[in-house]
């Protein structure tokens, strides 16, 4: 129905026509009268002690394996306020689970520079709770 072909492949935008893009794809030339570029992404995993060794034994996940859960989680921390992190936080949230954000913030000032750390709680998916601890860097 949305009549798109998806390929596959190391890809060289080669110019753009009358007739579209001109993408070489594997060696052959595709023409399209639009373009979308999806790289993916890959998890960030903060300098967290400890953190790495909780992922390798299952405890803690990214957000590949959070959208593998069979089982809505009844709490959730997710690490990370950034696009990922809040569209998991939102997701579970709108699921049932109560959700921790935890991010930081760091914020620069001529007398001093303080990082924050933000906590925020989302309960029945309506009720939010916001914790803050500054700390001095």
């Amino acid at each position: 129905a949305n009549h798109a072909e998806v390929i596959k492949g190391d890809g060289v935008i080669r110019g753009r026509t009358a007739e579209g893009f001109n993408v070489e794809v594997n060696g052959e030339i595709v023409i399209g009268k639009r373009l979308l570029i999806a790289t993916g992404s890959s998890p960030a995993v903060p300098p967290i002690e400890g953190l790495k060794d909780q992922l390798a034994s299952g405890f803690v996940m990214t957000s590949r394996e959070a959208l593998e859960l069979r089982e809505i989680p009844a709490k959730l921390a997710v690490i990370g306020g950034g696009v990922i992190g809040l569209e998991m936080a939102s997701y579970y949230a709108s699921a049932g689970s109560e959700v921790t954000i935890c991010f930081v913030y760091k914020w620069g000032l001529r007398i001093a520079d303080f990082q924050y750390i933000f906590c925020l709680e989302i309960r029945n998916s309506t009720e939010i709770i916001l914790t803050t601890f500054r700390k001095s860097c």
